[in-house]
């Protein structure tokens, strides 16, 4: 047998079907393949038969690809060869063009998606960049800033936070992102459970300032050795967009949601 493309096997009605394919180490079964085509592409599916009820299994089917083909190689066996969106160089799905025959060969939604596929190649083609390094000054100078900063924000969070809760620690963190992580307890600590801070009633929450938009997140805690506590609460994440940072007084208003936010969920307890 000779390698062939397959390209009138579109659905399960018209499966290209293979008999005697081996089912554990002793039952011969059928498995029928196809090519999915949607709006989002073609994928590749194949079904097998269960010789023990003879009824046919669910569908398997592959991730998405731009356009595909079933391919009958010498042995018999059936694959696929296609493209993909972004992925494929433009000479790769030509390749692929002139191994089904022509473009006039695929149904209609395959050539949207090959002129698709043509089209976001040429563009990323045509993209260019250039990298430079940063000025270290400049990045020393940032970082130092942003230190500043957080030193204040986590002074501010501490004097709020304290009056508020039996517990309250503040972490500040300068790995990738300059960050301030808190972590409160609703019990007081001589209560703690073998004195773990986990064994108690606890809050998390972290601030990340310097990220494309500032934000601050919240997660309930709750203690390995102790009831749950409104567990249908959740703390909701704040975000101010980056066109906002450049208005200043963005680290204000981040500690104002974190504090009301905290003194919510105390009042819910």
């Amino acid at each position: 047998m000779q390698n062939q493309t397959r390209l009138n096997h579109n659905s399960e009605e018209t499966a290209y079907l293979v008999n005697n394919y081996p089912w554990g180490y002793t039952l011969k079964t059928k498995r029928k393949y196809w090519i999915e085509t949607t709006t989002r592409g073609d994928r590749f599916v194949f079904q097998t038969l269960n010789p023990k009820t003879n009824k046919w299994c669910k569908p398997k089917k592959s991730t998405y690809s731009a356009v595909l083909a079933l391919y009958i190689k010498d042995n018999g066996h059936v694959t696929y060869k296609g493209f993909n969106f972004g992925w494929s160089e433009i000479e790769t799905i030509n390749k692929f063009i002139d191994l089904i025959g022509g473009e006039d060969k695929l149904s209609a939604q395959q050539q949207k998606a090959l002129k698709k596929a043509r089209y976001i190649k040429k563009v990323q083609d045509s993209v260019t960049y250039e990298i430079k390094p940063a000025d270290p000054v400049e990045e020393s100078k940032k970082r130092v800033l942003q230190k500043r900063d957080l030193l204040k924000a986590k002074a501010e969070l501490e004097s709020q936070l304290g009056t508020q809760f039996p517990y309250v620690q503040i972490k500040q963190s300068s790995n990738l992102c300059e960050s301030l992580h808190i972590y409160i307890s609703l019990d007081e600590k001589n209560t703690w459970v073998n004195g773990y801070f986990r064994n108690s009633r606890t809050i998390r929450a972290s601030i990340y300032p310097y990220s494309k938009q500032m934000q601050w997140v919240g997660e309930d805690l709750t203690g390995l050795y102790t009831l749950k506590i409104n567990p249908s609460y959740k703390l909701r994440s704040s975000t101010i967009k980056t066109r906002d940072i450049k208005k200043g007084k963005t680290m204000d208003k981040v500690i104002n949601s974190v504090v009301k936010q905290l003194k919510q969920y105390k009042e819910l307890i």
